[in-house]
């Protein structure tokens, strides 16, 4: 199964020439990296030009990918993209121009430091353990779709095909998954800024189809 293939796994045949691992690892964390992108860009235009610039090198040179221990290049990417983003903004020397008035007021009065901060590896992965830990305790199905949608990046319908549910109880897992996470993170989330816009983003990719 696809899941089964693990990122290393896959950059190492983009390098051999199939070009099927490159687009499974590419939908893989498109959604959760546009997501991601566009909280702070605010800007479909640039945020598809951002991430166009993400993917290009490692579809050229997939071999130069770090990978954690498991074989995921999930931190790489991240890491890889808030620095495309500030560089993004830094050479043109201007901020985002589209408002996204929609967006939560945690996001839409973070700096770049702070989502610097987000996204940084060690922060990241502490502040998602903690979010595991409760997700862990959830019932099955809630953790599953969680797993399908936010580990992995897929789609409502992509995960509904897998589970063999509806898309609205795709969603109505999630939401609830999410709910409970920040109920039992109460104290945290009211208290740190950056747990905070954790929560929102993960509510962000729940709204994605």
């Amino acid at each position: 199964m696809e899941s089964q293939v693990t990122d290393i796994e896959l950059l190492m045949q983009t390098k051999a020439g199939r070009r099927q691992a490159f687009t499974t690892l590419y939908d893989r964390y498109w959604d959760v990296l546009y997501t991601f992108a566009f909280v702070r860009t605010k800007d479909e235009r640039v945020t598809r030009e951002i991430l166009q610039e993400l993917w290009i090198p490692i579809y050229e040179k997939p071999a130069s990918i770090k990978c954690d221990h498991e074989g995921s290049a999930r931190r790489y990417l991240f890491s890889k993209l808030n620095y495309n983003i500030i560089d993004f903004y830094h050479q043109r020397k201007s901020e985002p121009t589209v408002p996204c008035s929609e967006l939560p007021e945690p996001l839409l009065n973070i700096t770049d430091e702070e989502y610097h901060e987000i996204l940084n590896s060690e922060t990241a992965v502490s502040l998602l353990d903690m979010v595991a830990e409760v997700v862990s305790t959830l019932p099955t199905p809630q953790q599953r779709v969680y797993e399908l949608r936010i580990n992995q990046g897929k789609s409502v319908e992509e995960t509904a095909e897998r589970l063999g549910i509806s898309k609205k109880t795709v969603s109505n897992h999630l939401s609830a998954a999410i709910t409970e996470v920040r109920r039992k993170l109460g104290p945290e989330y009211e208290t740190s800024k950056k747990m905070a816009v954790l929560l929102v983003v993960l509510e962000l990719i729940a709204e994605q189809g």
